[in-house]
């Protein structure tokens, strides 16, 4: 056992009650086959991460306590039996089995990659990339086949999953409509790279404003103009079926999540008419990364190095904000009011200069 900072789970609950942070805590840092144990720099903080405390996930909670957390990118300091691909001192990054909300985490050598922190790159950003990139990769390239001049709408566009979206999108060659609520978060998506930015306060006036962009009511046949070609949803509410009726024929509509919800996410599960599915042939795709990257580990490191590949050109450029875990009730106070900019992630770093 090593001892150290860790975010807790002592009961199922909201959030605000059931994570603690501990500065002593025992954490099992003992590598199984094929694992390595690494001194966690800094760890993302995602909206299922909260949902799992409060065991309103679509995986249980489980056995308590437990520390919380996916993401870390840290440094490698104890293998494991038949570790083969990574040593001592290597830079890693992508998904704990032991928790990452720790000053030590567990990880299967199979679900990270190795890397050199750069300017462009650093740990920090690290942290939050698997998830929020993966994700929106995933979603894009190998659910929708976003194609170069085609035209994707986001909605959400200014968290951390949805500026992931515009920086692969622009990357592939489409034409990005960012959608947030606020003018400070379309700010944010315009300099993200956005080409459109629309203020989604009101549902039925983004669609006004889409379908002036765009040049009309969605397309009835490939040929015609108006409307987009992909829909990349991760909001949900009364926002997905006005999304839904502005995509072309053929389009497809990505289902990612219900943010829109907070604090009670069922109640932004649409309702959609599926005669607006029949119309037009749309397709209605659904985005469940962690799924799939566990049924496609091979699929998935391949999309990380054309995404670090596509990083070290300069193609991709995430934002991040970071948190000493210190104040952890303030990133998740704005994760979950929607307040947040960009992928969140906790600087362990930053907690150890405290303490």
């Amino acid at each position: 056992m090593y001892k150290g900072h860790a975010l807790v789970v002592h009961k199922a609950g909201p959030w605000r009650e059931s994570i603690q942070l501990h500065n002593d805590y025992a954490i099992p840092v003992t590598p199984g086959l094929g694992q390595v144990l690494v001194r966690v720099t800094a760890a993302g903080l995602a909206f299922p991460d909260l949902l799992t405390a409060e065991d309103r996930h679509v995986h249980p909670l489980g056995k308590l306590p437990r520390i919380m957390g996916r993401e870390i990118s840290g440094v490698v300091i104890r293998l494991g039996l038949g570790v083969t691909k990574l040593k001592l001192g290597d830079w890693v990054f992508g998904s704990s089995v032991s928790g990452a909300w720790a000053s030590f985490a567990i990880v299967s050598e199979n679900d990270c990659q190795k890397f050199t922190p750069t300017r462009q790159f650093t740990p920090i950003i690290a942290a939050g990339f698997s998830l929020n990139y993966g994700t929106s990769f995933h979603a894009l390239v190998h659910q929708a086949g976003l194609r170069e001049s085609e035209t994707v709408l986001i909605l959400g566009a200014a968290g951390g999953i949805g500026l992931a979206a515009i920086d692969i999108a622009k990357a592939l060659g489409a034409t990005v409509i960012a959608c947030a609520s606020s003018a400070e978060k379309l700010k944010v998506c315009k300099d993200a790279g956005a080409d459109f930015c629309v203020d989604y306060t009101d549902a039925d006036e983004m669609r006004k404003q889409v379908e002036r962009i765009t040049g009309g009511e969605a397309a009835r046949a490939p040929a015609d103009k108006g409307g987009v070609d992909v829909v990349f949803d991760a909001v949900g509410g009364e926002w997905s079926e006005r999304a839904l009726r502005l995509l072309r024929f053929a389009g497809r509509f990505l289902v990612l999540g219900f943010a829109s919800g907070s604090n009670a996410p069922k109640s932004a599960i649409p309702r959609v008419p599926l005669n607006l599915v029949l119309l037009n042939e749309r397709k209605v795709v659904g985005v469940l990364y962690g799924t799939w990257r566990k049924l496609h580990p091979r699929a998935d490191a391949q999309a990380m190095d054309t995404m670090i590949a596509m990083m070290e050109r300069g193609a991709l450029k995430p934002l991040v904000r970071a948190y000493p875990v210190a104040q952890y009730k303030d990133a998740m106070e704005d994760l979950m009011a929607r307040r947040s900019v960009g992928k969140i992630v906790f600087d362990f770093d930053a907690l150890r200069a405290r303490f």
